[in-house]
């Protein structure tokens, strides 16, 4: 059945490459039968990065706090126990044609106050912690001599307002680019992120992707990326076990466009991980099983995961590489 949301895209486009493109990132993106005005299909695909948290069925809403938390959630960046500087790489369709590598560092301060002692302006902590997160993501297609390139660097940052309580925000720019036709388009997109860890051991995380966007393409036109919620539910039934749940609902997909189970078995330097997923597909269920694992070495941690049908046409293999310091 013919997308309509592939055929604006595509017409748009005017080649080969980017139809070939749309019909990967489409697929990748757990497309939605029929298109929603104004919004971008396939350009800007959300591509989820970290191999530690894709082992746990991707729910990085609630249990990333490293350097990948500005894409799952910025507000967890409050919670970074050291600075953290992380790479990750994937071939998107085990075809060498579609890659994405991010990399991405997140650092943390204290936050101060300015008090006047002893006739003098001091700067004394006041409590809680500020995280900043860098991410520079790329998305390239060869199709020789034909090439299609997504860059988007973030930034993101978070702070506590009430003790338990985070927030946070992330604001990525756009470009897209191929050397057929001259084609390209620059963007932005604004994420929010809550955090809520007042009820320990049960953390609350919820994300709003894409709340205010907009891509304008070369030909005078212009495009949204559409608007998702997702929230999520963690619970840490020991201190070595993780158990989370994150659910998504989006502009394209409704009322649920993804659910997701995952868990955590951290037997320092070693962790297990293993999660289930579960995405709308053009109106049918599609389950995937993802199985990961992790090891440290000092400030060097290098994870795995195996990601079943999930953000992918065919299973696929992800490692990232993350170093604390």
């Amino acid at each position: 059945m013919t997308n309509p949301m592939t055929n604006a895209m595509t017409n748009r486009m005017k080649g080969p490459i980017l139809g070939l493109l749309l019909a990967l990132m489409l697929a990748s993106a757990s497309p939605a039968p029929a298109a929603i005005p104004g919004a971008t299909a396939g350009a800007f695909a959300r591509i989820d990065v970290g191999a530690r948290i894709l082992g746990m069925g991707g729910v990085g809403v609630v249990t990333e706090r490293g350097a990948f938390a500005g894409h799952w959630n910025a507000a967890n960046l409050v919670h970074l126990e050291a600075n953290e500087l992380a790479v990750d790489y994937a071939d998107l369709f085990g075809l060498g044609i579609a890659r994405h590598t991010t990399v991405a560092v997140a650092w943390r301060r204290t936050a101060t106050r300015r008090v006047l002692r002893e006739g003098r302006l001091a700067t004394v902590p006041r409590g809680g912690q500020l995280g900043f997160g860098l991410e520079l993501a790329l998305t390239t297609v060869d199709l020789e001599p034909e090439t299609y390139t997504e860059f988007a660097p973030a930034f993101s940052f978070a702070g506590s307002p009430w003790s338990g309580l985070a927030a946070g925000s992330r604001i990525r720019l756009l470009r897209a680019s191929s050397d057929l036709d001259d084609v390209s388009a620059f963007g932005y997109a604004i994420d929010l992120g809550l955090a809520v860890e007042r009820f320990a051991p049960w953390r609350v995380g919820a994300q709003a992707r894409n709340l205010l966007s907009t891509l304008a393409w070369s030909d005078d036109t212009s495009d949204h990326l559409p608007v998702a919620i997702e929230v999520g539910l963690a619970y840490e039934m020991l201190p070595c076990l993780l158990l989370a749940a994150a659910a998504t609902a989006s502009e394209d997909l409704s009322p649920i466009e993804s659910a997701r189970l995952g868990g955590e078995w951290n037997l320092d330097p070693i962790a297990l991980r293993a999660g289930i997923t579960l995405h709308q597909d053009r109106g049918e269920d599609r389950f995937g099983m993802n199985l990961g694992a992790g090891a440290r070495l000092r400030g060097l941690h290098l994870d795995y995961a195996f990601v079943g049908e999930d953000d992918t046409i065919d299973p696929s293999q992800r490692v990232s590489l993350r170093l604390i310091f």
